[in-house]
Formats: structure tokens, C-alpha cells, sequence
């Protein structure tokens, strides 16, 4: 048993325990105190350079750093590391999205690697030829499918004895390493080298960067609603970089996974191998989990709908979350692949209730949204005494997000 549970942490994939039922049925008799599979995991962080025994010249493996501590995050309190390695190795800084924002503040942050990067980012990522990994699996999303880094080979860090890229492919350098001391150490190593280039970091690369993040596609909005868009625009605009965010899956993750930009505390996106309606829960779990301290949940009508009656437990436990609805009254997945194949989208179009009515009556508070003004008074609302509350905002149908105009119409503007 034991074994098992130390194999999955160590090697982080899955494993199957096969207990027959005479096994189960069987008295236990042990002196030995159990000791969980934890405490088999060696904490001691240690880094090493080896010499090269070639007399001179340095050798090829170096630097290699061993951290056999499995870290509470995988960058592991390397940011500083990690920005001094990019000004010396005159890189690009991109995340993952479960890392989105982080290190934001740099001018050469592109945003995320992936299908949620911008169209400059996946420029940029395109021209690389080398990509350093730090506590990133590299998995199909972050290297949209092994499109994304076409003739980049790769330096992979991670804490783990080794990782696999997507598409089965392992990086040409893997250190398996504490993020900061791996980092720290291929830095010192490019030092003692003599090694630094202005790579990216040139005034042109600045200045496509500061005009990457508008999505100047056009659209007509419909009556009463609200291009979704400036919806996410003003939201990280109006609450404070103090707050934490949860973001959900499905359609509307488009929008808030590319238009959230600010640096929080927290910022969590929905997983969940794909699955909508996680999230309520999740953020409701996150905000106590932290001491109850204010948060935002953004996410879809449908997925807030599937654990709607659990606003029930946010009023009864007075929980500061305020979770934003961008209900376009449908199944937007759904919507869109199947009016990209000329099919009867109206089938997934799902009428909802006035929400903000909804979480009233369940005792908290509640606004229907229909334009920007509206939604920034109810943010306010909010912000002035952060408790329960629901914000149904009405986006247009008719904006379609960048990943899904890429993946379902072809289109990359």
C-alpha cells in the first residue's frame, strides 16, 4: 500500500492497487506504527555542480541540480531566478495556465504558452530555438499539440525524476532539480561563461508586445447584452489586485484565460480534464481554505447552473465570494462546433432565470447586468461589503472567443 501511494507521488502518474477480498477481509496484526508514504519522500533540498573531468573544459551535463523535495509549487519561490535567467539568456517569459500572471510584470511576459496565448505570443513562441521548462510538464496544451516551438529544443527543470513531453518526446537537457536551484544554477553557469544576448528583448519585440492583447475583431452586439470582452476588461480593471480569482472552464474561459491580466494572490483556473459546473464548488472550497478571504469566480451560465443550489451553503457559511455569471444562455461548447459544421446550434441554447434574482432568494444578493456601467455598480456593490453574491451579466452570442475561432473556424485574428 505504501509502495503504492510512493510510486504515484513520485513519478506522478497512475497506479493500480489490486487488493483481492480475502486480502480485505484478513485481521490486521502490525506493531510497526504506520508511516504514510510522505514520509518516505526526502526533504533535504541539495544542488551540485559537478567538475568536469576534462581538465578544462566544462562538461556538457553541467549544471545539474538534484532536489529531491517535491515543492508546494513547481516555481518553488524562483521568480527572481527565473527573471535574471531571461535578461541574461535575452528570453521571453511565458506560463502555463495553472501559473497565469505570474511574473506578469516583466515587459517581456507574453502571456500563456498555448491555446490561450495571443497571436503575437504564438509568433513569437514560433521563431524560438530554445524553450527552458521550469516545473511545466509540457503537455498538449502548453505546446498546442507540438505546433507551437517547431524548431526549439528544450531544457527541461523539474523536481520530479523525469517528465515526459507531450506527444511522448523528453526534452534534449532534463534536470531534474528544485525550480530556484536549477535556475540559479544555470544562470551562474551562463555567467562564469561569459554568456548574454539581447535575443527578444529588442524595442520591436517591446512594442508588438504592448499591442498584443487587444482582440480588435469586430462584432455586432446584440440588444441587451454585453460584448464579453470588455466584460473581462472591466472586471480586472475594477477589483482590486488584492482579491483572488477563479476563472471556469467551458466556453466563456476563452475570455477571462487571455483578458485577466493582473497579478493577485491567487489565480486559479477551472481544470478538470475539460469538465464545466466544477468551479462553484472549487472557488466556495478555495475562499475557506484561505481564511476566508474575498474572491471572484468568473464562469458560465451553465456551469453555475449545475451547482447553483450550493449558494445555499455561501450564505449560510457568509463566505466573500462573488461569482460573475457570463450567461449567454447556452451551452457555448456546443453552440459553436455545432455551428461550425452547419448544424442546429439552437439545441444547446438554454434559457436561465434572472440569477441575481436567485442568489436573493437564497438569502443573498444579486444584480442582472445588461451593459458596463451596470456592472461596474455592481462590482462596487460588492467591493464596499464582499459577502455572497451573484452577478448575472448577459453577454452577446454572437463573440466568439480566440481559441475557439482558431480551433472550430479557422480563424486567427
Amino acid at each position: 500500500m505504501r509502495k503504492a501511494f510512493y510510486l504515484a507521488k513520485l513519478e506522478s502518474r497512475p497506479i493500480m492497487l489490486s487488493a483481492p477480498m480475502d486480502i480485505q477481509q484478513q485481521e490486521f496484526e502490525d506493531d510497526e506504527p504506520y508511516r504514510p508514504s510522505s514520509t518516505l519522500m526526502p526533504r533535504a533540498p541539495c544542488a551540485r555542480i559537478p567538475q568536469s573531468r576534462t581538465g578544462g573544459r566544462h562538461d556538457r551535463r553541467q549544471p545539474q541540480a538534484h532536489d529531491h523535495r517535491r515543492p508546494r509549487r513547481p516555481w518553488s519561490g524562483a521568480g527572481n531566478a527565473v527573471l535574471k535567467l531571461a535578461e541574461r539568456a535575452g528570453a521571453l517569459i511565458a506560463t502555463t495556465l495553472m501559473a497565469k500572471t505570474w511574473l506578469s510584470e516583466d515587459e517581456f511576459h507574453i502571456g500563456i504558452s498555448g491555446t490561450y496565448g495571443t497571436r503575437t505570443a504564438m509568433q513569437l513562441c514560433e521563431e524560438a530555438d530554445c524553450v527552458i521548462a521550469i516545473g511545466a510538464s509540457l503537455n498538449r496544451f502548453t505546446t498546442e499539440h507540438n505546433y507551437l516551438y517547431p524548431n526549439a529544443k528544450f531544457v527541461h527543470i523539474d523536481a520530479k525524476p523525469h517528465v515526459m513531453m507531450s506527444g511522448g518526446r523528453a526534452a534534449e537537457c532534463y534536470l531534474q532539480s528544485d525550480a530556484r536551484a536549477g535556475v540559479e544554477a544555470l544562470e551562474a553557469l551562463l555567467a562564469k561563461r561569459g554568456f548574454k544576448q539581447t535575443g527578444y528583448r529588442t524595442g520591436e519585440v517591446r512594442e508588438r508586445l504592448a499591442n498584443a492583447w487587444d482582440d480588435r475583431r469586430k462584432y455586432t452586439i446584440e440588444p441587451g447584452s454585453v460584448d464579453p470582452r470588455e466584460v473581462i476588461l472591466a472586471l480586472d480593471e475594477a477589483v482590486p489586485a488584492n482579491i483572488n480569482l477563479f476563472t471556469g472552464s467551458g466556453a466563456t474561459a476563452g475570455f477571462s484565460n487571455i483578458g485577466f491580466r493582473r497579478q493577485r494572490p491567487l489565480v486559479l483556473p477551472s481544470h478538470f480534464f475539460g469538465c464545466i459546473g466544477q468551479m462553484m464548488p472549487a472557488a466556495m472550497g478555495g475562499v475557506t481554505a484561505l481564511g476566508n478571504q474575498p474572491a471572484i469566480l468568473v464562469d458560465g451560465d451553465a456551469s453555475v447552473m449545475m451547482h447553483l443550489a450550493e449558494f445555499d451553503t455561501m450564505v449560510r457559511y457568509e463566505m466573500p465570494l462573488l461569482i460573475v455569471v457570463m450567461n449567454n444562455q447556452m451551452l457555448g461548447a456546443e453552440y459553436y462546433k455545432l455551428d461550425a459544421h452547419k448544424m442546429n446550434a439552437a439545441l444547446s441554447c438554454i434559457a436561465t432565470p434572472d440569477l441575481g434574482a436567485v442568489a436573493t432568494g437564497f438569502g443573498g444578493r444579486g444584480r442582472l447586468v445588461r451593459s458596463i456601467p451596470e456592472l461596474r455598480t455592481a462590482v462596487a456593490e460588492w467591493l464596499a461589503k464582499p459577502g455572497p453574491m451573484m452577478i448575472d451579466v448577459r453577454i452577446a452570442t454572437n463573440v466568439i472567443t480566440l481559441p475557439y475561432r482558431r480551433i472550430h473556424y479557422g480563424l486567427d485574428e
